[in-house]
């Protein structure tokens, strides 16, 4: 099997691909309310803002209540500010910075490094812009880093991922900064093929292998 063979292991679940689409409509009816009213909202926009970063934070963490409840704690407008700014960036690092500066999505540096995570952020990144941009996680990395070790074979890959214990790589991607997950972007983007024709379908590819190496506990 080929790399996006392993699309389908992803969306094989009916009712998380629903929500999938249901979030990217979320995102292309958001991007056409911030180029219409740019600084200067109304209020009904800034709470369809908010409802997205909602969305996108349920759909991060799939569901799972224990894990929900960041996103809420940010402001309407700060909401709003951030998505702005982010959907207007020059770059991928400018991109991410103002979701990051959003609680639950990358504002907490860690205490160690001073580093902040851009996991969160990346998923709203993918739904703004799905052809850009990808989610980035501990699963998306270890696996494109033995993907390219194994010559971009998917099935050499999973059968070398199952050698190793996931928790290392867990471990090893704790942290993945604004910086590295652009770099990740850019890994995404070249993997694009008219079969994996965005950089969000190169990273649901990428995860549907790491849950054929890793599947998720039942």
């Amino acid at each position: 099997m080929e790399l996006a063979d392993y699309l389908q292991v992803y969306i094989g679940n009916q009712e998380d691909w629903a929500f999938t689409l249901r979030v990217e409509n979320m995102a292309e009816n958001l991007l056409s309310l911030l180029g219409r009213y740019g600084n200067c909202p109304d209020a009904e926009s800034v709470n369809f803002a908010m409802e997205f970063l909602l969305e996108v934070e349920k759909w991060k963490q799939m569901c799972l209540m224990s894990r929900i409840g960041n996103a809420v704690r940010n402001s309407p407008e700060e909401i709003w500010t951030s998505l702005l700014s982010a959907s207007t960036a020059g770059s991928d690092v400018e991109a991410f910075r103002p979701i990051m500066n959003l609680i639950g999505f990358g504002r907490s540096p860690d205490p160690k490094t001073g580093q902040r995570r851009a996991k969160q952020a990346s998923a709203v990144l993918r739904f703004l812009d799905p052809k850009r941009w990808g989610v980035v996680d501990w699963r998306n990395a270890a696996i494109l880093a033995l993907y390219e070790r194994n010559d971009y074979n998917a099935t050499r890959t999973i059968a070398r991922a199952r050698e190793d214990d996931p928790d290392d790589y867990r471990d090893l991607f704790e942290i993945i900064d604004e910086n590295a997950a652009s770099v990740y972007q850019e890994e995404y983007r070249n993997l694009i093929s008219p079969r994996l024709p965005r950089a969000a379908d190169v990273d649901m590819a990428l995860f549907g292998v790491s849950l054929e190496a890793w599947p998720l506990p039942r």
